[in-house]
């Protein structure tokens, strides 16, 4: 696949974004850095991301076992569903930081640590795994360490989680398999981090 050229080529930018989503920040950067098209630009994309990020074109989120990535705001639905990681047990510490991100509209994580009774190591993971359920999301539209934090539902409740996750993974696996152009069962399942049986009946459909 030939690189991009043209930085003013937003379309074609997103274009290939989608393909190689989620996109993430590059290794060992500073945290809040955007996602970057490595080796896929004839330019530094690090301010064409910025912009789209900072427009909501861009939507981070945890994806690929957890990982920080981000996706195209019109493919947060198709990616939520494959990546998404259910809270089983809901405590007491999940349901009071999700009742102020709720209450509040929007919360900063420091906020959260003066106004909850709770370790500030305990609301972090929290967090982290409510972000994984895609219950909240965080709002990154740059590189400040103290973000918001949003209730997922309230900003797009049109997002409907399907039970069955195999469609959505293999309409994900045609977008990177014509990014990548070859890929075994294994490189899959590295890339994507998901169950081998999952990607195997996504491949079989």
């Amino acid at each position: 696949m030939a690189q991009l050229e043209d930085i003013h080529d937003i379309k074609s930018y997103k274009q290939l974004f989608q393909r190689l989503q989620p996109v993430a920040p590059v290794f060992n950067s500073r945290p809040g850095e955007a996602p970057k098209l490595v080796h896929r630009t004839v330019f530094n994309d690090t301010l064409l991301a910025e912009e789209l990020r900072k427009k909501h074109q861009l939507v981070k989120g945890r994806f690929q076992g957890g990982r920080i990535g981000y996706v195209l705001e019109e493919d947060l639905g198709l990616y939520s569903t494959i990546f998404r990681k259910p809270v089983q047990k809901i405590t007491e510490l999940h349901e009071e930081v999700l009742s102020m991100i709720q209450s509040s509209g929007g919360i900063s994580k420091d906020q959260l640590k003066e106004e909850l009774p709770f370790k500030a190591k305990e609301i972090t993971a929290v967090l982290k795994r409510l972000q994984e359920a895609f219950l909240v999301y965080e709002s990154q539209v740059d590189t400040d360490w103290n973000t918001g934090w949003f209730d997922f539902k309230t900003e797009w409740p049109e997002i409907k989680w399907a039970e069955d996750p195999v469609p959505a993974v293999a309409e994900m696996l045609l977008r990177f398999l014509d990014a990548a152009v070859f890929a075994a069962i294994d490189q899959m399942k590295s890339w994507s981090q998901l169950k081998r049986t999952t990607i195997q009946n996504a491949v079989t459909a």
